[in-house]
């Protein structure tokens, strides 16, 4: 049976609404925004549902500021009020975008994310124990959020939403208020996170329908080939410079081709046929998290439930790599907030 069309009444309704507004504020008990928001949510909920019908909203000004995990990078916060937008639109049209990714993209989907994308790429590591030298090929794009062209993504929007009202709401959250070179996308939304996994899409189908590749995997922009000829895969190399310039205006940066049993960096992963293993960014930016974690106990920040909470997360990540040692020498006889 055919599903009905997304109806962008249901999408500004205040049922829809205080659903993205529960979105926004779990875990965020705490910040004055959000506490703020929550002061008139009623009536909030009910400007923003009116102003959506109308076809008045306008983004506000982002709160922009820089992270250094795991690398230098500018993130831009949006207001309560556009978060609640994106969680409203998002919540109607996440299937829609996931209808339209390949099997093997993981990024911004239900049941699947880094893990599953990990475990995959394992599961292909591993087929080449008993078979000829395997090879893989690592490529991610150079600058990639500041590189999506607003045009070449409003035309890969278009092919999938069929409402003009919620189109046009996304092509408002896409452009910005001055906009000189139509590109790039503010890392920190939520919606820039969709359309960054979808804008690859065009290519995952190309390499999958049209080059017949069958390991391959992506994570956001990171994208991994496996295959038992390493000249092939410079050739790929080749077909994907030209089509990430030509028809996406993206660089990509220098290519990974190695030996699989070397291991394959994977989103802060070596991923070998015999194992998982952690690269040294990862290594670090688990001892920076737990740094950060003893800082906050010590200046009274966060309470001993929440840094075991904290800890317990980002160790979590660690448990799918042969990692015990690793572990167990940060860990052993370590007394946070001391």
């Amino acid at each position: 049976m055919r599903k009905p069309a997304i109806s962008f009444e249901h999408i500004c309704s205040i049922e829809n609404l205080y659903h993205a507004w529960h979105k926004v504020s779990l875990g965020k008990s705490k910040n004055a925004a959000v506490i703020d928001f929550y002061r008139n949510l009623d009536v909030n909920l009910t400007i923003i549902a009116e102003t959506l019908q109308s076809g008045n909203y306008k983004p506000g000004p982002y709160n922009c500021f820089l992270i250094n995990d795991p690398k230098e990078r500018i993130i831009s916060a949006p207001s309560v009020v556009d978060r609640v937008v994106h969680h409203a639109l998002i919540n109607h049209y996440d299937p829609v975008f996931d209808n339209h990714l390949i099997y093997d993209c993981y990024a911004c989907r239900k049941n699947k994310g880094t893990k599953s994308a990990v475990l995959r790429a394992f599961h292909f590591s591993k087929s080449f124990l008993s078979a000829p030298p395997g090879y893989f090929l690592k490529l991610d794009v150079r600058k990639y959020f500041d590189s999506i062209d607003h045009r070449v993504l409003k035309d890969a929007l278009v092919k999938i939403i069929k409402d003009k009202k919620a189109l046009d709401l996304f092509y408002t959250i896409i452009d910005p208020k001055i906009s000189v070179s139509n590109k790039g996308l503010p890392i920190g939304n939520l919606t820039s996170q969709y359309f960054a996994n979808h804008y690859l899409s065009a290519f995952d189908h190309h390499v999958k329908e049209q080059l017949r590749i069958k390991k391959y995997i992506r994570y956001m922009d990171d994208m991994l080939f496996f295959s038992e000829s390493k000249s092939y895969l410079k050739d790929l190399y080749a077909v994907s410079v030209s089509y990430m310039r030509d028809r996406l205006g993206l660089v990509l940066k220098p290519p990974i081709i190695s030996l699989v049993e070397k291991g394959a960096p994977f989103l802060g992963f070596l991923i070998r046929p015999k194992g998982i293993y952690l690269q040294r960014k990862l290594k670090n930016r688990y001892k920076s998290r737990l740094l950060e974690i003893d800082h906050a106990l010590k200046h009274g920040l966060m309470d001993e439930t929440e840094a075991g909470k904290r800890i317990e997360s980002v160790t979590a990540h660690l448990l799918l790599a042969r990692s015990r040692k690793f572990r167990n020498t940060i860990l052993s006889g370590r007394v946070l907030g001391d």
